[in-house]
């Protein structure tokens, strides 16, 4: 009775991630929804290949591919750089890459190798104090803008930037700006080309542009 995500594939299947569930799938026509026993999840994306990468809410980052219904991969803090086995929010690259917003394990970015999930480069950015560095290690949303640039909502310390060119992050929070919460939720694009932000107050605005 917890659904964290809906996804809906090219097929027009529909996948809900949920907590203490698994994960249900339904097809029109079905008589009822399956269950796919792949743990507590809360967030799910695919890939260019087809395959879907799940943020579980205990056990990192699984890879099922749905056409074949096998789990293809499983990344977790034992078996891989990553920091945590918490991902919160995730979103696919134009570059083909996906990204994992974590609640204490900083943001991933996960480059599957030829295609091949078995074969992925995984890179955690962490808080280290650092001015231009990721301001916390709890990142509950992620997103890519048209110059390929990520944005990040993160709870506890405003919204961040990465520039991929320099490796550096840039920073909006309450000290700098008229933002009325550094704790955020989601961060999404409308139709105008800004950001929209959901802090713990209520939505914001960001023009990619400026940096207003």
């Amino acid at each position: 009775n917890s659904p964290r995500q809906i996804y809906i594939d090219d097929r027009g299947y529909v996948w809900i991630s949920t907590y203490k569930n698994g994960v249900n799938e339904y097809r029109e026509g079905m008589a009822s929804i399956r269950t796919l026993e792949l743990g507590d999840l809360n967030t799910v994306v695919e890939d260019n290949n087809g395959y879907y990468w799940l943020g579980s809410n205990t056990d990192g980052i699984i890879v099922y591919d749905p056409r074949t219904d096998e789990t293809v991969a499983h990344f977790t803090k034992d078996n891989s750089p990553m920091l945590g086995n918490i991902m919160v929010g995730s979103c696919k690259a134009s570059d083909g890459s996906i990204w994992f917003g974590s609640y204490n394990g900083g943001l991933i970015r996960c480059k599957p190798t030829g295609g091949d999930p078995r074969q992925t480069v995984i890179t955690n950015w962490r808080s280290t104090g650092d001015p231009q560095g990721l301001s916390t290690n709890n990142v509950w949303s992620v997103t890519e803008d048209k110059w390929h640039r990520m944005w990040l909502a993160t709870l506890g310390g405003g919204i961040q930037m990465l520039d991929l060119k320099t490796n550096k992050f840039r920073t909006w929070n309450t000290d700098n700006t008229q933002l009325p919460s550094n704790y955020l939720t989601s961060v999404w694009w409308i139709k105008k080309g800004w950001l929209m932000v959901g802090t713990s107050w209520f939505w914001c605005f960001v023009n990619p542009v400026t940096g207003q």
